[in-house]
């Protein structure tokens, strides 16, 4: 939901709209703003989006993030809730204290949160389906 680069502004519309052949010239950045979840595109499509496949995901894999959005996070939970089977694997140097922070409001979901200490690079290096399902089924690591 951040730093978008394949959005154009129409200017004969006034809004924004997705290119998804190729980059454009002229990208419309999206930041994130505290105003993101507004009714207009880009916002309300990577909403929709990100609710849509946590809800259809048996594991939820972040890597990078610092569960810092309450936006992101209460759609994350939101998909926690509706499926106590379903995991979210953190991937990050400080995935402990992020996971902390992240449950200790929400302790109902607590088990199904995993945290992987290391960087991006480490993790999808050595990244392969059986990989993922060894790690969603042991406790944090």
């Amino acid at each position: 939901m951040h730093g978008s680069i394949d959005w154009k502004r129409d200017i004969s519309q006034g809004s924004i709209v997705r290119n998804v052949e190729k980059i454009p010239d002229d990208p419309d950045l999206i930041f994130g703003t505290d105003y993101k979840m507004q009714y207009i595109d880009p916002y309300l499509f990577y909403a929709y989006e990100l609710r849509k496949y946590t809800l259809e995901s048996k594991i939820i894999l972040t890597i990078g993030y610092s569960f810092r959005d309450e936006h992101i996070n209460g759609i994350l939970i939101q998909a926690l809730r509706n499926n106590r089977e379903r995991k979210v694997i953190v991937i990050s140097p400080n995935a402990e204290n992020i996971l902390d922070r992240f449950s200790s409001s929400n302790q109902a979901i607590k088990e199904q949160l995993l945290a992987k200490e290391g960087t991006a690079k480490e993790f999808l290096g050595e990244l392969c389906i059986s990989r993922l399902k060894q790690i969603a089924n042991t406790k944090s690591t």
